[in-house]
């Protein structure tokens, strides 16, 4: 976790390259910009404000120390920050002021040591603990411009022209980059520094086994990969922050765009580019959680998919031959059931996209969940399943009748109609068998999910037993490609959730902890909770890819915070009963009151509504434009905290 949070810093401060001059090559760079301290401290009120009355109270406070951060700067013109990424890494920063004198008091107070020495016309030397470097005063202008190497400050540097595009879009707080074709391989160069150094600070822990390290230094080497392509190949990134005090909202928005004829402009344009077999599904009416993803896998993501699967099966089928938890007899089928299910992802992954989506309700019963991934033939969970209940899990199959092709229906003979109750009869009695033998018998009862309605009635007659079933599979219905609406016959199978992971199931779904899953012939899908029956038939009725609905969008999230807070606060009261908290250290004690204390603070602040966050990437052509809106309660609760921390601690 660790490393990947630092690549994706990385990637903020990686991206671009400034314009060559005559002085200078081309050498990696980041632009930041603040609009202007005036700005901030104007968006500061404002959120304090939405917190309420108590919390509006506490902005004199605030109010108050903020000269001890800006004194002598000009509160109405912009700041900017420029991250080098030459030999040794530099940073720039441009600072506008109505004082002089006062603002190189500032910055003397923060620096420490000596005051800043006049070195030449224009030029100070800094010379304190925090930093040494040297200041240039660009009186015409007046900014005062900061950096370690001199040669970073050219006399002519003006920092006013390159931030017109990020204040004309109105961001209060910003980070832009440019690229151009002739800086691709100092932008490799800085990557492979970069690899260098990660790569060679990873270390083996003591309680991991030489495959799991191997795993978690294969997944740093892909988040590179991925970055290079997209530092090396990327003609402009930003990255804008907005504090909307009249819509009382804030926003984040992106947009990425590759220089023609790359990799990554490839990559970007077949982002999106078609719809998503589930683009149908939309969030419940109460829903806390809905995402949905719909990725393209281009060839280096899906080398890098089947590569990781077949560690991840080497993996489990070791961890499952050393466990002591897990039964001797039961340790074939285990493997087998590991090893089926990976080859099913892997399988999926020559697809060449990652489709799936998930809701998580919480109605007047309970919350409850549905989702799907889609598979190159999700059919094969149901072998997945018998080898686990060979394995001893608590596994009910379901028995549905047989499909079979619709012009051999009519002279199917009634004595012949197999059930898939036979099949999972014949899984049983041959438990210790591979798992692709056991994962064949399942499959054959269900192996032809579509047939006509005409069809199904017939094989229905010669097989009373089954009516029952047929009329079920009857109710969900999909749009195949051949364009006509056919029954389906659904296998609805059972899994109980394992003793280890129940009690967090049943804080989140219930004290039932069955988890629905049925395979089709493009999808795996999942249900738990009050109604999951229902939602997992709704889900795959209405699985169908939907041109009118694509829209270039193939990652989306939408979540609602305060019935989040509500579960996690439930799952913490659970998890305490029959705990003797007096036996905690004060540090622990101080710790635990102070996240209770921030919970019911949020918790309160989201129940006034508009506590909800939404985030959607699309694609366009050579483009990713993101956005992600913070609605008013999120801002709500950050008002009432930082109250908090004026009420106790600044004053």
């Amino acid at each position: 976790m660790r490393h990947t949070f630092i690549v994706l810093l990385s990637a903020v401060c990686l991206f671009g390259s400034v314009r060559p001059t005559a002085a200078q090559k081309t050498i990696p760079t980041v632009t930041i910009m603040l609009s202007s301290t005036g700005e901030l401290e104007s968006d500061l009120e404002a959120i304090m404000k939405m917190g309420g009355k108590d919390s509006e109270e506490q902005w004199p406070i605030i109010q108050a120390i903020l000269p001890a951060f800006n004194a002598g700067i000009d509160p109405t013109r912009p700041i900017r920050i420029d991250i080098i990424f030459g030999k040794v890494r530099d940073y720039r920063i441009s600072i506008p002021y109505d004082n002089q004198k006062a603002v190189l008091g500032n910055i003397h107070g923060f620096i420490g040591g000596k005051k800043p020495r006049r070195i030449g016309s224009g030029l100070y030397a800094l010379d304190g603990p925090a930093f040494k470097g040297i200041l240039r005063d660009n009186s015409k202008i007046k900014y005062v411009i900061i950096a370690a190497n001199k040669n970073n400050i050219p006399a002519n540097f003006n920092p006013l022209p390159d931030l017109k595009p990020l204040l004309g879009a109105g961001y209060d707080l910003a980070a832009s980059v440019k690229n151009t074709s002739e800086g691709v391989d100092d932008r490799k160069k800085a990557i492979t520094d970069l690899r260098e150094e990660l790569l060679g600070g990873l270390k083996k822990a003591d309680d991991e086994s030489d495959l799991e390290f191997e795993i978690r230094t294969l997944g740093l080497v892909y988040q590179l990969e991925e970055l290079e392509r997209l530092f090396a190949d990327s003609e402009s990134l930003v990255i804008g922050w907005t504090t909307d005090a009249a819509k009382k909202e804030a926003r984040m928005d992106l947009e990425l765009t590759a220089l023609s004829g790359t990799d990554l402009e490839q990559s970007i344009s077949a982002l999106g580019a078609k719809p998503s077999l589930f683009s149908s599904a939309a969030k419940s009416a109460k829903s806390m959680f809905f995402g949905s993803v719909n990725h393209d896998l281009d060839e280096m993501r899906k080398a890098h998919l089947e590569e990781l699967l077949t560690l991840l099966t080497g993996q489990s089928v070791a961890e499952i031959g050393n466990s002591e938890k897990i039964a001797n007899d039961h340790k074939t089928a285990s493997k087998d059931a590991a090893t089926a299910f990976f080859e099913m992802l892997k399988a999926g992954s020559v697809m060449g996209v990652f489709d799936g989506f998930a809701d998580i309700d919480y109605g007047d019963d309970g919350r409850s969940i549905v989702g799907t991934i889609r598979a190159a033939d999700g059919t094969k969970i149901n072998g997945v399943l018998a080898s686990l209940k060979t394995a001893g899990w608590d596994v009910e199959l379901a028995v549905v009748a047989a499909s079979v092709e619709p012009e051999k229906a009519e002279d199917a003979p009634a004595g012949e109609a197999k059930t898939e109750k036979d099949d999972v009869e014949d899984s049983e009695q041959d438990a210790t068998e591979k798992a692709d033998e056991q994962a064949e018998s399942v499959e054959e009862s269900v192996s032809k999910e579509s047939v006509s309605k005409e069809s199904a009635s017939k094989e229905s007659a010669s097989k009373e037993s089954a009516s029952d079933n047929s009329k079920k599979a009857a109710e969900a219905s999909v749009t195949t490609e051949e364009a006509e609406p056919t029954a389906v016959e659904l296998a609805i199978h059972k899994v109980k959730v394992p003793a280890v992971g129940q009690s967090d199931f049943q804080n989140l779904f219930g004290e039932d902890v069955t988890l629905l899953v049925a395979g089709t012939s493009n999808g795996v899908y999942y249900a738990a909770g009050p109604g999951a029956e229902d939602r997992l038939r709704k889900a795959v009725a209405e699985t169908g890819e939907d041109e009118s609905k694509n829209d270039g969008t193939f990652i989306e999230i939408r979540a609602k915070l305060g019935p989040w807070l509500e579960y996690l606060k439930e799952r913490r009261e659970r998890r305490e009963e029959g705990q003797d908290l007096s036996k905690l250290t004060k540090e622990e004690q101080s710790a635990r009151k102070e996240r209770a204390e921030i919970r019911d603070m949020a918790i309160k602040a989201f129940a006034q509504g508009q506590d909800t966050i939404h985030m959607q990437l699309k694609s366009d052509q050579k483009k990713v434009t993101g956005l992600t809106a913070y609605a008013e309660g999120i801002l709500r609760f950050v008002g009432r905290a930082i109250a908090d921390v004026a009420a106790t601690k600044l004053q």
